[in-house]
């Protein structure tokens, strides 16, 4: 399976809106989510990883307490249009994000703090380097 970021998060309090997202090393968002209502979400400790279709769109809880879900290193997917034919691939799922620096940006009623991270490369794959990709 592909890799992904475990996203944890810590709410002292119940919070009306929340909004999570992931930057590139230039501070462009590259994919977002909202919250979902306390009734409607669930900790995604089991959450599909991806695979080769994507994963469904994670679930962030807005109660107070630790919460986590995933993000499948995925861009968001292509535009879709009546017609079009995709014969081995999905508009979907978007490509995997390269190795690099990227942040996550956690907004919770107007409160904002972000946290970097990298996503290195494959250490399974020695021969690929930055440059291959």
């Amino acid at each position: 399976t592909a890799g992904r970021l475990r996203v944890a998060y810590l709410l002292g309090e119940s919070v009306d809106a929340l909004t999570v997202e992931i930057l590139d090393a230039d501070g462009n968002v590259i994919q977002s989510y909202e919250g979902t209502p306390s009734e409607d979400a669930e900790d995604s400790e089991d959450e599909d990883d991806g695979g080769w279709w994507g994963a469904s769109e994670p679930e962030l809880a807005m109660e107070a307490g630790l919460h986590s879900f995933n993000w499948n290193l995925r861009y968001p997917g292509s535009t879709s249009f009546p017609g079009i034919v995709m014969w081995a691939a999905s508009t979907e799922v978007g490509p995997i994000a390269p190795p690099g620096q990227y942040t996550v940006r956690l907004t919770a009623d107007g409160e904002t703090l972000e946290q970097d991270f990298e996503i290195g490369l494959d250490p399974r794959r020695p021969q690929v380097t930055a440059a291959d990709l």
